[in-house]
């Protein structure tokens, strides 16, 4: 019989299986750790051989074993396989592999309040949007996706630290102090998210605040998560390779509202898709609907509906009125675009139904900082409005652009690129969308990777109809753009966002977008440009 290590978080594999299996051998093993991904195996170890992405979890076995695993769990259709530790058969295991994960964490989530955000787009922005009004309500928030995981404390809160709360703030604010650990993926696999959730809460985190995605719901990685706020942000095409259908789609979003654990519900009524959704909520759940469009009808069954009118995008974000059903409120913003708009009606309506005060939530809005490399203005001291985005696709590229055509300007530089091997249609199809919104194009290097810098700039070209400059150095490109744009411009660096590297041939150098625009910023602040 295996003893429980010393010193050691264990739990008997009988406590974790519980009724999934009869096996008698559970009641002789004790479990230090648990992984779906053999490397991390540890000695007393339980080892998940589940399907993966690319490959399945059977074919390294032998790994897990060499590495100290004291068991593997294995799908009940799977064929028997002969090993030198117990190898059991759990029915539907990637389905329940969420709650034998939440037993040996604890289940984490169960202790404090849990957001869960679902959409196409805005998952990121209004995951830590939210987070951020959070911490300045002196509640520190976990935050989980596209960006990693981590804690926005109320110690390092940019509200909180903020200088002053006007539409300037954005000049005087610092950066947030906040280190996130990435993933790779918008919501991780059923133990990860566990044990993320458990490490949160070790770190003092008071709530969290997730993105769920499409794939996270159909293949059960919040399964017994305890999600008690459920965000809806829109359903556009996306994905489809997996999904195959957009109805399939929607019905993977929808899976987030049939959660028992959902107690509220936020939904972007502008969406098509909101009408279906709504039939998913449960009587007893509390509903709240946001619309960018003042005449909006509200849902019979909503508690409360927001809405923004009268928007004006000027160079130092959107100023606006805000419909609440305690009244109107004129607003402020340093973010940029109408659909950034529509992220704060999210976040508004969350709070809210989380019983926030409406007044202080609106106070907060002007000092709310844009998310790292999505639609990031770059502070600076000079007549210039720089913004470094992900948009890495013919329809994110339009989105940018158009949004930032909103915005008061004199002209619109887009600094671009395209990935090497890669989608190659893409390419000439963003040619022509930054030609057709934008002012001055700069083409510059992405991620190349191993494919000719010249190939993909040829590819680029196919469509422009007429020629634009190129700079192949991307850290020129952006000095050029910034240093030749003229007063009241906007300088639009796309493509990597938040990433800080480049791939080029085999090799990850390291680069910011962010980081370059600030040098060439403070290079035209010294050299009294403008």
């Amino acid at each position: 019989m295996m003893a429980p290590l010393v010193g050691s978080s264990v739990h008997s594999l009988k406590e974790l299986l519980g009724n999934f299996t009869a096996e008698s051998v559970v009641h002789d093993i004790f479990v230090s750790g648990l992984s779906i991904d053999s490397r991390n195996i540890e000695a007393g170890y339980l080892f998940v051989a589940a399907q993966g992405v690319i490959s399945h979890g059977r074919q390294f076995i032998t790994q897990a074993i060499e590495n100290g695993a004291c068991a593997v769990l294995i799908d009940e259709t799977e064929d028997a396989i002969t090993s030198t530790i117990p190898v059991i058969k759990i029915p539907c295991l990637q389905n329940v592999l969420s709650k034998i994960a939440g037993r040996f964490y604890h289940n984490p989530s169960s202790k404090i309040p849990v957001y869960g955000i679902t959409g196409t787009n805005g998952k990121t922005t209004c995951s830590h949007l939210l987070a951020q009004c959070l911490a300045a309500y002196d509640v520190n928030c976990g935050v989980m996706g596209t960006l990693g995981y981590g804690v926005v404390s109320v110690a390092n809160s940019s509200i909180n630290n903020a200088v002053s709360a006007n539409a300037e703030s954005y000049k005087q604010a610092g950066e947030p102090a906040e280190k996130f650990t990435t993933t790779g993926m918008t919501t991780a696999d059923p133990i990860s998210t566990q044990k993320i959730c458990a490490e949160l809460l070790a770190c003092n985190a008071q709530a969290i605040v997730m993105e769920v995605s499409s794939h996270g719901l159909v293949q059960h990685r919040v399964e017994d998560i305890d999600i008690n706020t459920a965000v809806f942000t829109n359903l556009t095409q996306d994905h489809l390779d997996y999904h195959v259908s957009m109805k399939a789609y929607g019905e993977a979003k929808a899976r987030l509202f049939d959660m028992p654990s959902v107690i509220n519900a936020v939904i972007n009524q502008d969406d098509d898709f909101s009408g279906e959704l709504i039939k998913h909520i449960q009587k007893n759940v509390r509903l709240a609907t946001y619309s960018l469009s003042e005449q909006g009808a509200k849902y019979a069954q909503s508690v409360a509906h927001f809405s923004f009118s009268h928007p004006k995008y000027t160079s130092q974000g959107v100023t606006a009125v805000l419909h609440t059903p305690e009244g109107e409120f004129s607003v402020a913003t340093q973010l940029v675009g109408a659909f950034n708009l529509s992220n704060m009606l999210a976040v508004i309506s969350s709070l809210y139904l989380n019983n926030y005060s409406l007044k202080k939530i609106i106070s907060l809005l002007p000092s709310l900082k844009s998310v790292p490399g999505r639609m990031e203005l770059i502070a600076n001291q000079i007549d210039l409005q720089v913004v470094v985005d992900f948009a890495h696709t013919p329809d994110a590229l339009k989105s940018a652009l158009r949004a930032l055509r909103t915005h008061l300007h004199n002209n619109i530089w887009c600094v671009f690129g395209c990935g090497g091997d890669r989608d190659t249609d893409k390419r000439a199809k963003m040619a022509a969308i930054a030609e057709q919104l934008a002012n001055h194009i700069v083409v510059t290097n992405d991620n190349p990777r191993t494919e000719s810098a010249q190939n993909i700039f040829n590819d680029i070209k196919q469509g422009f109809s007429r020629e634009h400059r190129t700079i192949e150095n991307r850290a020129d490109a952006i000095a050029y753009a910034i240093a030749y744009a003229g007063k009241g411009d906007i300088v639009l660096i796309a493509g990597k966002g938040h990433e800080d590297y480049q791939i080029i041939g085999s090799e990850k150098i390291q680069f910011n977008d962010r980081e370059q625009a600030q040098l060439s910023l403070h290079k035209r602040e010294q050299e009294g440009a403008l």
